[in-house]
């Protein structure tokens, strides 16, 4: 978030982080308003496609905030999970050695896609922990515009009869990813990419307003 406030000029940021707990989310979310405190929520989608319903976490949130008056917003991530701000080729280091066939598919398949448009590449929509299968998927995209995101993404011919099945990288990748100095130092680049500006930057562009450093000039 730093570097996306630098790069618009923003040069104090100030906020405090309260975590909230899935399905619990949303009384932390009340309680941070009823103490009068300016509240931006950010939840995980959960979405497997850019057209899927988003998580019923960020659901309640929403349903949540529409009964209330408070400073600040609800938002989803521009991704299924905060993993999916990591691009592959970092990802793909946490277990150098390991999985190679996995990666490689993978990469062959978000490589497949050349520049898709904002929001609709394939690894901002995969599990990165749990992995995917074609159960999932047929369970979560049943007809219409997810079920072609999928069968497009995934180079198979029809979903409801595929045999997809690309295993994740394990629960705590965030942990071990923030373990790595050198690989912090890539995301620090990163950052800079033209694939960052194109799937987070507008994102950022909403969400840094709420943490302008003084106070006066906050919305």
């Amino acid at each position: 978030m730093a570097h996306d406030a630098r790069r618009k000029g923003i040069k104090h940021l100030r906020y405090e982080v309260a975590n909230g707990g899935g399905s619990t989310t949303y009384q932390e979310f009340e309680r941070q308003i009823d103490a009068g405190a300016v509240v931006v929520c950010v939840c995980d989608t959960d979405k497997y496609t850019p057209f899927c319903q988003e998580s019923e976490t960020l659901r309640r949130v929403r349903q949540s905030a529409q009964g209330r008056t408070f400073a600040g917003r609800v938002f989803g991530t521009p991704c299924r999970e905060v993993e999916n701000f990591l691009p592959l080729h970092i990802i793909r280091q946490l277990d150098a050695g390991q999985n190679e066939e996995l990666k490689n598919t993978l990469q062959g398949l978000v490589e497949d896609q050349q520049e898709p448009l904002p929001g609709e590449c394939l690894w901002l929509y995969f599990d990165i922990k749990e992995g995917v299968a074609a159960e999932d998927l047929q369970r979560k995209c049943t007809a219409g515009d997810p079920v072609s995101w999928v069968e497009d993404r995934y180079q198979i011919e029809s979903l409801q009869e595929a045999e997809l099945e690309l295993d994740g990288f394990g629960s705590n990748v965030v942990g071990r990813f923030l373990r790595e100095p050198t690989l912090l130092a890539e995301l620090h680049r990163f950052v800079r990419s033209g694939y960052w500006l194109r799937h987070f930057s507008g994102w950022f562009e909403d969400v840094l307003p709420f943490f302008l450093g003084k106070p006066q000039v906050r919305i």
